[in-house]
């Protein structure tokens, strides 16, 4: 039941509607706790998916509502950041992973569910819900020019956490699984235009606030960009390209070294 593309898709769309005995219930049958051999039938990336959906980190529409809008438009423009602002920034500007059904046919047993691997049968991706989060990383990029270095670590650490889930997800090496993935140019393209909408804005985020911590605190601001050349992730790598390209706060060596020991088929290529 719980490897049907049905009971998942089902699960997510209804996730905040369900009890705690649901939860309960998915969590036993997830780690096949003694009790009830509840992953008897699951594979490796069933039990991993929902895993993340019992952390609440799988969305088919990530709808932060009116009311967080209205938060921003109250406070963030104003004041010093402290640990609840971090906090909801960090709630805002941290991608999940959103579910797409895919449309290819799909076989089903007598009791009208599907059949067959989910990851054959459903497609994920990391992004926003486009329509409501577009208009909330515009806001923080209007509102806190100038001190968007403050948000830089938040947005870098949720947006770290976010491609972690993804490469858990799929159980494969970062580099080559987000080559999969439409990551925006760090730098504005028109590429940045069209599906991908918000997640251009988070780049922006981390590039602009990058640049301003480069010119009120330039140790900092290196460190932060050795960290990004030496990340798993290729979207992090390529921002500390991009801070050693823009200033010179890394010499050639501590960046031209580390590049030439990528893969480069996957920095360059057009799905990258």
């Amino acid at each position: 039941m719980m490897g049907s593309r049905e009971v998942v898709l089902w699960t997510i769309k209804n996730q905040r509607k369900l009890c705690d005995e649901f939860w309960e219930m998915a969590e036993r049958k997830c780690n096949g706790r003694p009790d009830d051999g509840g992953n008897v039938g699951l594979d490796e990336f069933t039990k991993r998916l929902w895993r993340l959906i019992i952390a609440k980190r799988v969305d088919d529409e990530i709808d932060r509502g009116a009311y967080m809008r209205l938060e921003l438009d109250a406070w963030i423009s104003v004041g010093k950041m402290d640990c609840m602002k971090h906090e909801r920034i960090r709630e805002v500007l941290k991608p999940s992973i959103k579910v797409q059904d895919s449309y290819l046919p799909v076989e089903t047993g007598k009791d009208g569910l599907s059949v067959g691997p989910l990851h054959k049968t459903i497609s994920f991706s990391i992004g926003f819900q486009d329509h409501y989060d577009q208009y909330l990383l515009k806001q923080i990029r209007k509102k806190m020019k100038g001190r968007l270095f403050e948000i830089v670590y938040d947005a870098v650490a949720v947006l770290e956490q976010s491609l972690d889930e993804y490469c858990y997800l799929y159980g494969g090496a970062c580099g080559e699984l987000e080559g999969s993935i439409n990551i925006p140019s760090i730098e504005d393209h028109w590429q940045n235009d069209g599906g991908m909408r918000a997640m251009p804005h988070i780049a922006a985020i981390i590039r602009d606030g990058w640049m301003e911590l480069a010119e009120k605190d330039r140790k900092c601001a290196r460190a932060l960009a050795l960290l990004w050349i030496d990340s798993k992730h290729l979207l992090i790598k390529r921002f500390g390209l991009y801070a050693a390209k823009a200033t010179d706060v890394l010499s050639v060596d501590e960046w031209f070294v580390p590049l030439m020991s990528w893969h480069g088929y996957l920095l360059w290529t057009s799905t990258v």
